[in-house]
């Protein structure tokens, strides 16, 4: 799942911004006017409408600092980073002291697989503003993807202190700690994640993995099947729920699920191989050593597997 979760992230970040009008005549009102109509069709959802709106406010102002904000983020809805960091390049320059424009181009720049410009950005916005949760959240899940674990934690703690009722920080705490092999407080924070957003399919994944490596496979299973409903073509869920199956010896509705993660995918080796030991459990040999030379084939070392 994407460091993609940014609308919860975003609005309420980088849209309460600067509210002064850009210069008190005709023009400035109109822009004023443009900048209220496109973060009114941004809060609709309605990126590529809100985009035109906030052009024109800059077209009547171009020195208005939130035009250029309010069009970065919702260039980031759209995943057009490069044209949100040219609209953040601009906040900051026209007002260099803004720490949304560093923090909306932290996050472009994340987006966009920079994490260490981003990081300097996130430091840049929190030096200026430093109860911004998205900015620490940010920085924190920068830091996951760097390797900097404990600072994720130490920033993602924060985020979560700040605003506890956002499930992607939980979510985002969950999958370093899942990373550190801390499953129990993973598995927490994916359920306080679930808690807040029922409806997120990844959340419940990550948490069947974290219960997967806890050892508590029918709790595992159940939230694979909960992403399974969610979506139906999560071929990596089949795959997991068809190892809980097989870890609990009901090697039946194990064979099926793998047979599904195959289906998605013919090269996954360790579907092969564990789709085979299951056929031996069920005493059919010729089927599961078919399978287990398969696995082979495809390169399959159960000495080098990692899930």
């Amino acid at each position: 799942m994407k460091a993609r979760r940014s609308a919860a992230l975003l609005a309420p970040c980088l849209l309460l911004v600067l509210c002064t009008a850009c210069e008190v005549s005709d023009p400035a009102a109109q822009a004023e006017q443009h900048y209220r109509d496109g973060m009114a069709l941004y809060e609709q959802d309605r990126y590529t409408e809100s985009i035109a709106e906030y052009s024109e406010a800059i077209a009547m102002d171009a020195a208005c600092t939130k035009a250029y904000l309010g069009r970065g983020t919702a260039y980031i809805e759209l995943d057009e980073y490069r044209l949100a960091l040219d609209d953040f390049k601009q906040a900051v320059s026209l007002d260099p002291e803004n720490a949304r424009g560093y923090y909306g181009r932290g996050l472009a720049f994340c987006n966009m697989k920079a994490y260490r410009l981003a990081i300097q950005d996130f430091n840049a916005s929190l030096s200026l503003e430093d109860d911004n949760a998205g900015a620490y959240a940010w920085r924190g899940y920068t830091c996951y993807r760097l390797g900097n674990y404990q600072r994720a934690i130490a920033d993602l703690d924060r985020a979560i202190e700040l605003e506890p009722g956002h499930g992607p920080y939980h979510y985002w705490r969950g999958l370093v700690y899942n990373h550190e092999e801390d499953y129990q407080p993973a598995a927490e924070d994916f359920t306080r994640a679930i808690d807040i957003d029922p409806d997120d399919e990844g959340y419940y994944y990550e948490r069947g993995i974290a219960y997967f490596y806890l050892e508590e496979h029918k709790l595992a299973a159940a939230d694979f099947d909960e992403v399974i409903r969610l979506d139906p073509q999560y071929e990596r869920a089949y795959f997991m729920r068809g190892l809980c199956r097989w870890s609990m010896k009901d090697y039946e509705l194990a064979v099926a699920d793998l047979t599904e993660a195959i289906g998605q995918n013919a090269d996954y080796a360790y579907a092969y191989y564990a789709r085979g030991q299951c056929y031996l459990g069920l005493g059919e040999f010729d089927l599961g050593y078919a399978d287990l030379y398969k696995a082979q084939e495809l390169g399959y070392d159960p000495y080098e597997y990692d899930m």
